[in-house]
């Protein structure tokens, strides 16, 4: 009898308690390997699956909002790196398309790329040779 009384009470508790209270769900796919749902309570559930790997992480709604603002502001300032990062580069091809042969073309940092297609041929930028060749000149 204490039994059947106590599981009456714990089925009572658990219907009307907000935090073991069923709601609403949609799921997505951020990407290949992340499914995000979101709860009509606003909590979120991320699952990350790489092949054999799993990884889970809840949120409540303050946390979702405050980690979608942080992340907003990382890709803000990750595009205006991109941006002057290409800027950069079309200015070095820019130079490195005016010099005519390999030999001046290698020995000021850049690289000579040999094409079929002839248009792409000659000497471009690289990032990489050009750290190569500033770690030679030091």
């Amino acid at each position: 009898m204490k039994t059947l009384l106590y599981l009456t009470i714990l089925a009572a508790a658990v219907l009307v308690s907000p935090a073991l209270a069923q709601s609403d769900m949609y799921c997505h796919k951020t990407d290949e390997y992340t499914d995000v749902c979101k709860f009509s309570d606003g909590r979120v559930h991320v699952q990350t699956n790489i092949d054999d790997k799993s990884w889970s992480e809840w949120y409540s709604a303050a946390q979702w909002q405050a980690k979608k603002a942080k992340d907003a502001r990382e890709a803000k300032i990750q595009a205006k790196k991109h941006v002057v990062w290409q800027v950069k580069t079309d200015q070095f091809e820019a130079l490195a398309a005016k010099i005519a042969y390999q030999s001046g073309c290698e020995s000021a940092g850049y690289i000579w790329v040999w094409s079929s297609n002839m248009a792409s041929a000659g000497c471009h930028y690289s990032e990489a040779a050009m750290r190569i060749h500033d770690k030679a000149a030091q």
